[in-house]
C-alpha cells in the first residue's frame, strides 16, 4: 500500500482507506461470524501498523528491520546498537503474549482476540471448546494440553503467517474444511491433530502462498475429501509447498487427498492413505513426491492422475496463470438450505444464482430437488447463467468449481 518513503499524509490517507475497508462495522452481514472475526483481526493489525508508522522512532526501527528482501516472518531482529529493540516497533517483532484457556480467556476465540498484533502462544487445557476459531493475525500458536476438542471449524485467513495448531481434536460439521486455509500468505504448521468433518472436507487449501506443514495428523471420517487443495482463488503468482509427514487419511467419503492446484508442490513422507470411498490420492496437475507411504484399500484407484485442463481450452493443459475474471466466473459458494434430500447440496454463483448438486451421481440442476424429479445437466446451468466455463465435460476442463469443499462434477 505504501512506499518506504511515504509521507505522514500518505500514511494517514492509506490508514483511512483501509480502515473503511476493514472496520468490523463495515461487514455487509453482521451475522457472518467468519467475516466479522477476520475484519476485527485485520483492523487490529492495521491500527498496530499505523501506530508504528506515525511514530518517528518506531518507524526508524521498523525500517531497519526491512533491510534485505526477506519476508516479514523470516526477518531477524535488527541490531539496535547492541540494545534490545523497542517493544512493539513493528508487527513482525513486537511483544508477544502467552495466554491460557480457560484461565485467561473462556474460549479460543476470546484468547485470539486478546493477543496483540504480534501474536503469541495460547495454551489450551483439556476440555470441549465449541465454536469457530479464526486466525487472521500472525504468529498465533495454539497448543493443546491433554484431550482438547474443538467442536467447530478452525479457519486460517490472510495474515495467519507463522501460525501453528498443535495437539487438538477438531470435530467439525460445516461447509468447507474442518481446518480451512484460504488466501494465507506465509507459513502455517498443523501437527498432532485428529481432524474430522461430518458435513464436508477435513483440510482445505485455497489460494494460499507459502509453506504449510501437516505433521503427525489423522484425518478420517470426513463426508468428502480428507484433504482438498483447490485452485479457485489467489493470484497466479501464489505458489507454495505442502509437506505432509507421518499422517493418516482414512475412511473419507470421497478422496483421501485431492490435489488440484498446479502452483503448489506436495511432498508426502511416511504417511498412510487407506479405505477412502473413491481414490486414495487424486492428483490433478500438482507435482507430488512420495516416500515410504502406504496407499491401499481405497474404493477406486489408490492413485489417480489427470492433467489440469483449461475450461474451454481445447484440451490444452492449464498454465499457472488464471485471470481474475475467469476465476470469478468459475467460483461459487456453498449456501445452507434446509429440506434438501440426502446427497444434495446448494451453491450460489458469482451472479447470485442458486443451483443444486447431487454428489453421488454428479447431477447438477437449477430447480430445487423437491420440485421436480428430472435433473438438469451442467450445460443448462451454463446457458442460464451465461457462463460458458461451467461444464461437466471432462475433456473440456476443470468443470464445476465451488468454494469450500469443491465438487468436481465431471469426475462423478
Amino acid at each position: 500500500e505504501l512506499e518506504p518513503g511515504a509521507s505522514l499524509d500518505d500514511i494517514r490517507k492509506a490508514h483511512r482507506r483501509l480502515a473503511l475497508k476493514w472496520h468490523p462495522d463495515k461487514v455487509l452481514d453482521p451475522a457472518d461470524e467468519l467475516a466479522v472475526r477476520v475484519a476485527t483481526q485485520q483492523f487490529q493489525l492495521l491500527q498496530a501498523a499505523y501506530e508504528v508508522l506515525i511514530d518517528p522512532d518506531r518507524r526508524r526501527h521498523y525500517d531497519a528491520s526491512l533491510s534485505g528482501a526477506a519476508q516479514p516472518w523470516k526477518r531477524s531482529r535488527p541490531d539496535v546498537g547492541g540494545a534490545a529493540a523497542p517493544e512493539g516497533f513493528g508487527w513482525a517483532h513486537g511483544s508477544k503474549a502467552d495466554l491460557h484457556v480457560p484461565d485467561d480467556a473462556p474460549s479460543l476465540a476470546a484468547a485470539i482476540d486478546k493477543l496483540p498484533a504480534a501474536g503469541g502462544t495460547i495454551t489450551v487445557e483439556a476440555g470441549m471448546y465449541p465454536g469457530m476459531v479464526v486466525i487472521s493475525k500472525p504468529f498465533v500458536k495454539i497448543i493443546g494440553v491433554g484431550d482438547v476438542i474443538v467442536a467447530g471449524q478452525v479457519v486460517f485467513r490472510v495474515c495467519a503467517t507463522g501460525s501453528q495448531l498443535r495437539g487438538v481434536r477438531v470435530r467439525a460439521s460445516c461447509a468447507g474444511g474442518a481446518v480451512d486455509l484460504k488466501s494465507v500468505t506465509g507459513d502455517v504448521v498443523v501437527e498432532d491433530c485428529d481432524i474430522s468433518n461430518d458435513a464436508s472436507a477435513g483440510i482445505v487449501f485455497e489460494g494460499c502462498s507459502g509453506k504449510t506443514e501437516v505433521r503427525r495428523c489423522v484425518v478420517r471420517g470426513c463426508k468428502y475429501d480428507g484433504l482438498g487443495m483447490h485452485m479457485l482463488k489467489g493470484k497466479a503468482t501464489h505458489t507454495g509447498v505442502i509437506e505432509i509427514a507421518d499422517c493418516s487419511f482414512e475412511d473419507n467419503g470421497y478422496d483421501g487427498l485431492y490435489l488440484g492446484d498446479p502452483r503448489f508442490q506436495v511432498s508426502m513422507l511416511r504417511s498412510q492413505v487407506r479405505r477412502n470411498k473413491r481414490h486414495g490420492i487424486f492428483v490433478r496437475g500438482t507435482p507430488l513426491e512420495m516416500r515410504d507411504c502406504v496407499v491401499e484399500m481405497n474404493g477406486d484407484k489408490d492413485i489417480h492422475r489427470e492433467s489440469f485442463m483449461l475450461s474451454g481450452g481445447g484440451g490444452q493443459s492449464m498454465a499457472p496463470a488464471m485471470s481474475a475474471a475467469a476465476a470469478r466466473r468459475r467460483s461459487a459458494r456453498e449456501v445452507a438450505e434446509g429440506n434438501l434430500p440426502e446427497g444434495w447440496r446448494s451453491f450460489r454463483t458469482a451472479e447470485g444464482l442458486t443451483y443444486y448438486y447431487h454428489g453421488p451421481t454428479g447431477t447438477t440442476r437449477w430447480s430445487h430437488p423437491n420440485e421436480q424429479e428430472s435433473s438438469t445437466v451442467a450445460a443448462e446451468l451454463a446457458d442460464a447463467a451465461g457462463v460458458s466455463s461451467l461444464t461437466t465435460d471432462a475433456g473440456a476442463g476443470a468443470g464445476l468449481a465451488v468454494e469450500g469443499d469443491v465438487e468436481r462434477s465431471e469426475e462423478r
